[in-house]
């Protein structure tokens, strides 16, 4: 069971993406762990080019990320992720079937010797032809992904979209800090930015309001703490 501060933490951690890159690579660790994984990565597709970006995995033997890369046409779930509904994930078990996935040529390249019996897809965004997910891939040891899975990954894929769109990874020349300030301005909860030492890097003003009551957070010099 994924507690409330794990939630928040990882939820974080999302949005922390959206302003440092390469903080994507912890994110996806962090879920494939959430989600009982053995494997994961984020790409982006392109139908209209028909090309495939692995822009990082986890735990991927370097035969695999070949394999991938070179047969990413063959993969029959390509298509379903260009059309599926952004705000649900997608199983490969449920959705397309294992048997019938087995039964592609894709798997038999790829997958075959592989530990895998499941495989969700987050859709994280898509423009006009561009997609961009986070894949888990479960192994046999923990079985397929199951409803209590779906609504768990339900609850992430609205931040892990909002950080994608900020982060402007299906498009080119974004303010992605400016972007994140003016979400925060609309919102009528207190909000925060924070660096690891709690300086605070922006707050909304919900949240100056809120540190004034000093109900439950404060800010001393330039840095958010609980209040005693």
């Amino acid at each position: 069971m994924l507690s409330v501060p794990e939630f928040s933490e990882i939820v974080g951690d999302i949005y922390e993406s959206a302003l440092e890159p390469s903080r994507w690579q912890h994110v996806v660790v962090r879920l494939c762990e959430v989600f009982r994984g053995i494997r994961a990565d984020m790409v982006i597709v392109d139908g209209l080019k028909g090309n495939f970006e692995l822009q990082l995995h986890h735990n991927y033997p370097q035969s695999l990320v070949e394999g991938l890369n070179r047969d990413f046409l063959l993969n029959p779930l390509s298509p379903l992720v260009l059309v599926h509904p952004l705000g649900d994930p997608l199983l490969s078990d449920e959705t397309y079937g294992l048997a019938e996935l087995k039964k592609s040529l894709y798997f038999q390249r790829n997958l075959q010797n592989i530990d895998v019996v499941d495989v969700m897809v987050l859709p994280l965004a898509r423009k006009m032809t561009r997609g961009a997910m986070i894949n888990i891939s479960r192994g046999a040891a923990v079985g397929p992904f199951d409803q209590a899975d779906s609504d768990v990954a339900r609850l992430f894929l609205p931040h892990l979209q909002r950080a994608i769109d900020i982060s402007g990874l299906l498009k080119r020349g974004a303010d992605a800090e400016a972007s994140l300030e003016a979400m925060l301005a609309t919102m009528s909860a207190a909000a925060w930015i924070v660096a690891p030492d709690g300086t605070i890097l922006h707050a909304n003003e919900a949240a100056g309001a809120e540190a004034a009551r000093g109900a439950l957070l404060r800010v001393a010099d330039d840095r958010l703490t609980a209040a005693l």
